[in-house]
């Protein structure tokens, strides 16, 4: 049962995640009237991604009406037994979601910046390039060893990159116009998987024993 759980949450993200960029790739090629007169290329991925953190914002609300819920509540008394037998998780300042929301703002930012420049199967794959940095920020920062077989996929996964950027470069030059935009924009979605990669190596180095929910993760990130 947990097998068949766990396929259908890979299945779900992989689904929502090609609509996500396909729909964004649209709306960065779809023209919209302009002020005063005239019509432009939605090219605005900043603002976009304001909307996004917007979204991330308002799951403060359940976590709010969460909290209300607990005080107003008390808990049973094994609960509370538990307590005292177990050392109870650190309480999490909302200062501290600073800086991993920073690394998001940079890396969702500059990733959408370069979906405009390169295609948006080009832009998925190029994305992978966040486990080689992951990697190294874990061993880096964390103090984690990895195995063997953990460096053998890392290595394959520099090797995919190498094909797919390079692929991606020479299929611009190749085209008369816009040579240069497919070498920026493989440059810049390359540096958004950096800052992600430091951010979720921050959040676990922060949060770890902590009693902060990804509901209140993701909400005062945003």
């Amino acid at each position: 049962m947990a097998l068949i759980g766990n396929a259908l949450l890979v299945l779900g993200m992989l689904t929502l995640g090609s609509y996500n960029t396909i729909s964004s790739k649209l709306r960065y090629q779809t023209d919209c009237p302009a002020l005063p007169t005239g019509w432009h290329t939605f090219n605005k991925p900043w603002f976009t991604n304001l909307m996004m953190f917007g979204g991330e914002a308002a799951l403060l609300m359940p976590v709010l009406y969460r909290n209300m819920l607990k005080r107003s509540h008390r808990r049973l008394r094994s609960a509370k037994l538990k307590e005292e037998l177990l050392m109870p998780p650190r309480t999490v300042p909302s200062y501290i979601f600073a800086v991993p929301a920073c690394c998001d703002i940079l890396g969702s930012g500059i990733a959408a910046v370069a979906m405009m420049l390169i295609d948006a199967a080009v832009w998925q794959m190029m994305r992978g390039a966040i486990i080689v940095f992951t990697a190294l920020f874990s061993v880096g920062f964390l103090r984690r060893s990895l195995h063997a077989y953990h460096w053998f996929g890392v290595a394959l996964t520099v090797a995919g990159l190498l094909l797919v950027g390079l692929a991606a470069v020479r299929d611009g030059h190749a085209q008369d116009q816009n040579s240069n935009d497919a070498t920026l924009g493989v440059a810049l979605v390359i540096l958004a998987q950096v800052f992600s990669a430091f951010q979720c190596t921050l959040e676990e180095h922060l949060l770890t024993g902590c009693a902060a929910s990804s509901l209140e993760t993701v909400g005062w990130e945003g």
